[in-house]
C-alpha cells in the first residue's frame, strides 16, 4: 500500500461521535474543516453550508479515499479495491429501482445517487429517464446479471415486491468481489478472504432472520442466500433456512460454527441468540450483525501490519461505518432529534 496514502488518513474517535450530536450544522462544518474531510467541503462556507451538502460530502470523502488506495496498488489489489468500492454501483442501481417503484422523478436521481468510478451522476440520471420500467434499469446498468435476475423482475411484476431484486443485487457485487480474491496469494488472500466471508456471512444472516420473521417459505429463502464462503456452505445455509423460526435459525448456525471454532461467527450469534430470548426484535437483531462486522474490523486493523491490505480493508469498513454514523447525526440534528437519541442510532463498536 502507498505510504503517502496511508499516513494521512484519521478516523474520528468515538468520543468526538458522541460530541457531534450535540453540535448544530455550522458547528459541524467548522469542525470537519480540520479533518479528512476539507477537500470535500472546502466547497461553500460556514453561512452557505446546508445538511445535504454535508452528506454528499461524507460519501465524495469515501469515494475519494477508496480512488486513492485503488490508484497506487498493484493490479490485483487495485482489482479488489475496485470491486469493493463498486457496492456504491450497486445501492446506486437499488435506489433507481426504487425511485423508479415510487414514480419519482428524474431531479430525485440527483439528490439521491452516489457518484461512482463506474458512474457519474448524470449517466444515473439519463438511465432513469430513458427507462420505462424497472426491468429496463437493470438491463442498462447491469447486463451481465440480467438472466440472473429474470425471475425477480417476473416476481416483481406479479406482486411488487422489491426483495428479491436486491437480493440478487447483492449476490451479483459479492460474487464479482469474491472472485477478486483468487487472483491474490498468501496472506493478502487469507486476509481478505476472512474479511470479505465475514461480511458475506452477515449479509446470509440477515437475509434469514428477516425472511423466518416473515415466514417466508424455507426454499424460497435459501434463494436468496450466498453459499461462497467454507463457513456457511450450502447444507449449512440450507438446515438455518429448513429450520421452526428465527431462534432455531440462530442455533442451528451458531452449532455450525461451534463445530469449526470460528471465533467472530461464534461471538456475534450468541449475541444474536441472547437478544432474540430478550426482545424476538428483527431491528435489534440486525443491529447486533452491524455491530459484529463493525467489531471484527475494529480488530483487524488493530492486528494487522501498518500498509497490509487486511489493514486497508478494515479501514475502509470503519471508514463506512464513520460515513453512515456521521450520515445519522446530521440528519437527526436536521430533524431536531435529542442528541442522546442520535446517539442512541449509530452503529458503534
Amino acid at each position: 500500500m502507498p505510504r503517502t496514502i496511508v499516513g494521512k488518513l484519521r478516523l474520528i474517535e468515538l468520543n468526538t461521535l458522541r460530541d457531534m450530536t450535540k453540535f448544530n450544522v455550522h458547528q459541524m462544518f467548522l469542525f470537519l474543516k480540520n479533518t479528512e474531510y476539507e477537500p470535500e467541503i472546502s466547497t461553500t462556507s460556514s453561512e452557505n453550508v446546508t445538511t445535504e451538502f454535508l452528506e454528499d460530502a461524507f460519501l465524495r470523502n469515501y469515494v475519494r479515499i477508496n480512488e486513492e488506495f485503488i490508484n497506487g496498488s498493484p493490479k490485483e489489489i487495485s482489482s479488489l479495491l475496485f470491486a469493493f468500492l463498486s457496492k456504491l454501483h450497486f445501492a446506486n442501481i437499488k435506489t433507481l429501482v426504487r425511485l423508479k417503484y415510487s414514480d419519482m422523478t428524474s431531479e430525485a436521481v440527483l439528490n439521491q445517487i452516489i457518484k461512482t468510478p463506474q458512474s457519474n451522476v448524470n449517466t444515473y440520471r439519463q438511465v432513469f429517464e430513458d427507462s420505462s420500467s424497472i426491468g429496463d434499469i437493470l438491463k442498462l446498468l447491469i447486463n451481465d446479471c440480467i438472466s440472473a435476475l429474470k425471475d425477480p423482475i417476473e416476481k416483481f411484476e406479479e406482486t411488487g415486491f422489491l426483495f428479491p431484486i436486491e437480493m440478487v443485487l447483492d449476490k451479483c457485487f459479492y460474487n464479482d468481489l469474491w472472485q477478486t480474491t483468487t487472483g491474490l496469494k498468501g496472506v493478502d488472500k487469507k486476509i481478505a478472504r476472512r474479511i470479505i466471508g465475514f461480511e458475506i456471512d452477515c449479509v446470509n444472516i440477515r437475509v434469514i432472520l428477516r425472511l423466518k420473521a416473515m415466514e417466508v417459505p424455507s426454499e424460497s429463502i435459501l434463494d436468496y442466500t450466498m453459499s461462497i464462503t467454507d463457513t456457511f456452505c450450502f447444507d449449512a445455509l440450507k438446515r438455518a433456512c429448513n429450520a421452526l423460526n428465527v431462534g432455531s435459525s440462530i442455533e442451528t448456525l451458531l452449532t455450525i460454527v461451534k463445530n469449526s471454532y470460528d471465533r467472530e461467527r461464534t461471538l456475534m450469534l450468541n449475541a444474536l441468540l441472547n437478544e432474540y430470548s430478550l426482545s424476538s426484535s428483527l431491528s435489534n437483531l440486525e443491529t447486533i450483525v452491524d455491530k459484529h462486522l463493525l467489531q471484527t474490523s475494529v480488530r483487524v486493523f488493530r492486528k494487522q501490519p501498518f500498509f497490509s491490505l487486511g489493514w486497508v480493508l478494515a479501514y475502509l469498513n470503519l471508514k463506512w461505518f464513520e460515513v453512515k454514523n456521521l450520515r445519522t447525526i446530521i440528519r437527526g440534528i436536521d430533524e431536531g432529534i435529542p442528541h442522546n437519541k442520535i446517539y442512541g442510532l449509530l452503529i458503534l463498536p
